[in-house]
Order: structure tokens, then sequence, then C-alpha cells
């Protein structure tokens, strides 16, 4: 019996954009599906293939992949931006 092949998705900054991260242990049958989106384009600076986020439909992804691959979306559903963590405090630091 194979192991399940994973593929994780997560957002990042790219070209000055929200992308979503198409992330997976190389495979060539998820590498050949992947390339058969046309939205989707490999990135050599972040080693991963990816969509912008204002292209990407999710359940769409989830269709093209559901008898091949387990996909992870938890990194998108509990992303936090870089902007929100700014204004995240430490109820410690008003002890000082």
């Amino acid at each position: 019996m194979s192991e399940q092949k994973t593929i994780r998705l997560s957002y990042a900054r790219h070209h000055q954009q929200t992308v979503v991260r198409i992330n997976f242990t190389y495979d060539t049958e998820l590498a050949g599906m992947v390339k058969q989106l046309a939205v989707a384009r490999w990135s050599q600076t972040m080693k991963c293939w990816y969509v912008p986020k204002e292209q990407f439909d999710l359940p769409l992804f989830f269709e093209a992949f559901r008898e091949t691959a387990w996909v992870r979306t938890t990194e998108i559903y509990t992303h936090v931006s870089n902007e929100s963590l700014k204004n995240i405090k430490n109820p410690f630091d008003e002890l000082l």
C-alpha cells in the first residue's frame, strides 16, 4: 500500500501580490497535474508552484486532486497576516 500524497496550501507574498503556494514532496504525477492548472506558475525563488490568490478556486482544486492527494488547507484558514501580527500585544509587556 503506497503512502498518501499530500499537498499543503499556504499564503505568501510574491511579486507584490498575495499568492497561494502549492507545496508537495516532488512527485511527477502531482507536478503534471499542477501544470494542467491554467493559472499555476512555478516560482524559482519560492521553489514551489503558486496561483495568485484572486484566481485561486479552492473547490476546483479539491475536485482536481480528490482521488490523487490529500489537500491540507490548515495554513490558509489559520493565516495571520504580518500586519495583524504587529497589532498583537503581549499582556506581560504592560507589567514592566
